[in-house]
Formats: C-alpha cells, sequence, structure tokens
C-alpha cells in the first residue's frame, strides 16, 4: 500500500502514480479519489478516508494492518480551481504491535499532536517534517520549523523519529542545511537524547 498526505505536486507525482498503478493499494485523503480513478487507477485500488477514519488489511495467517488517517495543519491544491477540494492529513499505521505516523505536510497546533498521541500513539517511529519553514512570517501556518517538530515528536510520543521533508528541493528561503543543525539545537534544547530524533 501507498499513503498519500495530500495533492502538491511535491507530494504527489503523477509518473509515480503512473508507474506503480494498479500494483499497489493507494490510500488517500477524502476528495482524492477522483483524481486517480482519471489516471485509470482502478477503483477498488483507491481507499479515500476521512479524518480520523481507519482501514484494516488483514489476511489469515498474517499480521493486520490499521491504517488511521489523521489530521494536519496544512491545505490541498493542485490546479486554480481546486483549493482545499480534497482533504490533507498525516497517517498512524499500525502492523501488529508495532505503530508508527507520517506527518505529510503539517503547521503546529497546540492540541491536534497530543490528541493524535493520546488516540493512536505511543509511536515506536514518526516520519516529521523539518524543513521549507523560511521566511516564517510566511510558512508558519503551512510547515514546521525544527523546534516545533520537536515538539510534536514529544506530543505524540514518539520513541524514535526520522526528520522528512528537508535536503531534496529548495522549496523555500532557508539554507540548504539549516534545518538538520536547528534540529540538533532543538533536541539539545529539550534536554532528550539526540538520537532520539536526528538527520
Amino acid at each position: 500500500f501507498v499513503v498519500i498526505s495530500h495533492n502538491h505536486y511535491d507530494h504527489l507525482d503523477s509518473r509515480t502514480v503512473d508507474m506503480f498503478g494498479d500494483s499497489v493499494t493507494w490510500l488517500v485523503p477524502l476528495g482524492l479519489k477522483a483524481w486517480f480513478l482519471e489516471r485509470g487507477i482502478a477503483t477498488e485500488k483507491v481507499i479515500e478516508l476521512d479524518w480520523w477514519e481507519p482501514h484494516q488489511f488483514s489476511k489469515k495467517g498474517s499480521l493486520t494492518v490499521k491504517i488511521t488517517f489523521t489530521p494536519s495543519v496544512h491545505w490541498s491544491k493542485r490546479t486554480p480551481w481546486d483549493t482545499n477540494k480534497s482533504l490533507w492529513g498525516s497517517w498512524a499505521v499500525q502492523i501488529g504491535n508495532f505503530k508508527s505516523w507520517f506527518a505529510g505536510d503539517t503547521a503546529y497546533d497546540e492540541k491536534l499532536f497530543k490528541e493524535i498521541g493520546d488516540k493512536l500513539g505511543p509511536f515506536q517511529l514518526a516520519m516529521i517534517p523539518i524543513g521549507a519553514y523560511g521566511p516564517r512570517y510566511f510558512m508558519l501556518n503551512q510547515h514546521l520549523d525544527p523546534a516545533q517538530a520537536v515538539l510534536v515528536h514529544q506530543e505524540i510520543r514518539s520513541q524514535k523519529s526520522i526528520p522528512i521533508h528537508w535536503g531534496t528541493f529548495q522549496l523555500t528561503h532557508e539554507p540548504f542545511l539549516e534545518p538538520p543543525e536547528l534540529l540538533a539545537d532543538a533536541m539539545k534544547k529539550t534536554g532528550l537524547p539526540d538520537d532520539e530524533f536526528r538527520a
């Protein structure tokens, strides 16, 4: 299976979708299934979920996989005419007793991440964005900065986190290698072991 956080071009690549096609099951935010069907993906291969909605895969003799679409603080838009016509979000994935969380794109919210941690955590592993945050006045309501990413790591109660959304595309104004440096500084200030969340 493949989870899609939202429809922005850096998170949903049409060539990649075409390449995998019907060979995988796509889990997508509410409102995005039609985009996949227009590309020729079979309807039974696209599972569309609302915030907090779970989906479960289980085969006899295999571990059960439970995937829950969780909210994030972001937005969706692929064309000038479809702003927020589909949802955006994060994904909690439980395979047997192992729990992980993929943040997608998100800004910070004082209540949301505690709620995710309380409802679905604690997590053994999380993937949390640390880049594309500058200038702050413009990106504050769209993307976490590294210090906020550390707060999210704590609030969802993740044992280990992997920083994502940095070092691949130059999307914003911060220096290319600044995010992991600021992440290390933020971890030091919290007193958490640096190997819990580092690049």
